[in-house]
């Protein structure tokens, strides 16, 4: 899914949403401007007994939206948002098949000068097909993505971001593995003329944190990747 944004006016709206149940549900959510234009509009699907809370912010020169989730159970959250001018996207994914608990955060912001910054943080307690990732692009056909995978395991105090502007792109995560998790961890940068991609497979003996970086500019293109125990 795709979010366009148009501005219009200041304009401030708050969501909070129970939905327990004995079955999973879809929250959708949406705001229109003065103009009569979508500001803004999401769906996530999750499982039964998850909570959402949201904020939308917005001004002529100005937008910004973030919303919390937490529950159990299955979680798909993958949504494109882009720049005021439409040159510059962040892709965010956060999805697993099942979890004893989780909680799920993301926040966008963007500003007039084209430059689009969305970010994500989430713990996953005992999670089946974990995965996330953070993309950034332009329109100079710039690209950085990271992301990483568990099969089968926990996550803790992860978080990833993307961030782009109109002449370099960056992509980022951190987070922490505990000790005996498998988990493959990813990146790649991309430009006019390069292409650089970066993979792992690891499982330690003790908590491992997980740190990857990508970034492309107009002159170079770098990843950067550190793992340590903890």
């Amino acid at each position: 899914m795709k979010t366009q944004l148009r501005i219009g006016l200041i304009l401030v709206s708050t969501l909070l949403l129970l939905l327990p149940g004995a079955y999973g549900l879809t929250l959708s959510l949406g705001i229109a401007d003065a103009a009569g234009g979508a500001l803004g509009s999401l769906q996530v699907n999750a499982g039964s007994e998850t909570s959402f809370a949201s904020k939308m912010e917005a001004c002529p020169e100005y937008y910004s939206s973030s919303m919390t989730a937490d529950g159990e159970g299955k979680f798909d959250f993958d949504e494109t948002f882009q720049s005021l001018d439409s040159g510059e996207h962040v892709h965010l994914i956060a999805r697993w098949s099942d979890s004893d608990h989780f909680s799920h955060n993301h926040a966008i912001e963007l500003q007039e000068n084209g430059r689009i910054r969305a970010s994500q943080q989430m713990t996953v307690d005992q999670g089946k097909d974990i995965q996330s990732s953070a993309q950034a692009w332009n329109s100079l056909d710039q690209s950085s993505k990271v992301g990483i995978k568990i099969p089968a395991g926990s996550l803790q105090d992860y978080s990833n971001y993307g961030d782009a502007m109109d002449e370099s792109v960056t992509a980022g995560q951190v987070g922490i593995v505990p000790k005996g998790t498998i988990f493959t961890v990813s990146a790649e940068t991309k430009s006019k003329y390069s292409l650089q991609r970066s993979s792992s497979t690891v499982r330690s003996s003790r908590d491992v944190k997980a740190e990857t970086t990508g970034f492309v500019d107009l002159s170079r293109s770098t990843i950067r990747s550190k793992m340590k125990t903890v």
